[in-house]
């Protein structure tokens, strides 16, 4: 099929030219470290979290994360299987939103007449598990982390319900409206989980080794990205205010951009209770930037009584 190149993954075309380009490859290194330490792959790691924080123990909650991992790796063998069929028997496509049907068309056309009907209930409920978990991230962030956080911390549960309720059904409209101007899944997939998401990588990795940084400067992280990554992406090159850059430009645009907005923010607003970041440090031990924290969890002697409780001391 003349694309062996293919199978070398140092086969680079150019620093920023042509198909493989050395910069995307290092870009691609990032992306998988940051979002690694980050957790910034959300259609990987928000799912997994509801799954741990639903079982019963600890214990259930390792046996989730090997068993998940375990699937994971025999789907995507499965995964790439069919993909290299696909490649062998339709080798000459040459449009990206043909070869997204990569799936349907195998299934749909090569399967025998009752695998179809198991295929077609598969792909409905890889849709309806995919979406349903989405949707109760979305409600949970709407309602949880802003409404109750920020707006009414004195709420009911009857009204959080309802406010959780609204939530889904915004979001679910908002996925149609979405859905409809999706031309290539491809691109839309790496807008959402790269370009949509650069920039509240490294916040989320600052919360956790660096004490000033806050909630404001979390939620201004989520924010700015969310607007400037349609900005970037889509509305100034649509007006040729600025030129149509490939995605590895995007990402780093993005991240320098969030930075701009949420380094600011967190040094204009105040940093979270000390009490809070003492127990926090106390009990998890972050590595990074805490040392005002770690004198002050010193001085209310809270750091020594912790230690001999690791050592097994009373």
């Amino acid at each position: 099929m003349g694309e062996s190149w293919r199978l070398n993954p140092f086969a680079f075309s150019g620093l920023t030219t042509g198909d493989f380009p050395l910069v995307w490859f290092l870009t691609m290194l990032v992306i998988a470290v940051i979002g690694g330490f980050g957790m910034g792959t959300a259609i990987d790691w928000y799912p997994e979290a509801q799954r741990i924080q639903s079982a019963k123990t600890v214990r259930d909650a390792s046996y989730s994360i090997w068993s998940g991992t375990a699937l994971i790796v025999v789907r995507n063998s499965l995964w790439a299987v069919a993909i290299l069929a696909f490649f062998v028997l339709y080798p000459n496509i040459q449009e990206t939103a043909k070869f997204e049907m990569a799936w349907y068309r195998l299934g749909f056309e090569y399967l025998p007449v009752g695998m179809v009907g198991l295929f077609f209930a598969a792909v409905v409920a890889i849709h309806l598990s995919t979406i349903s978990a989405h949707l109760n991230l979305g409600a949970s962030y709407a309602t949880r982390d802003l409404y109750h956080h920020y707006f009414k911390p004195e709420a009911k549960e009857k009204e959080l319900i309802w406010v959780g309720r609204v939530s889904t059904l915004i979001l679910l409209l908002g996925s149609f409206l979405y859905g409809l101007m999706m031309k290539e899944i491809t691109q839309w997939l790496i807008f959402a989980l790269w370009i949509m998401a650069a920039g509240i990588w490294l916040p989320s990795i600052l919360q956790v080794v660096w004490w000033r940084f806050n909630a404001w400067g979390y939620l201004s992280s989520w924010v700015a990205n969310l607007g400037l990554s349609w900005l970037v992406v889509w509305v100034l090159p649509e007006f040729h205010l600025i030129p149509v850059l490939p995605d590895y430009l995007q990402f780093w645009t993005m991240m320098a951009l969030g930075a701009l907005v949420y380094i600011p923010v967190t040094f204009l607003t105040r940093p979270e209770d000390m009490d809070r970041l003492v127990k926090y440090y106390v009990m998890s031990r972050p590595l990074g930037w805490w040392k005002p924290v770690r004198t002050e969890a010193e001085k209310r002697g809270l750091l020594g009584s912790a230690l001999r409780l690791e050592k097994g001391g009373n």
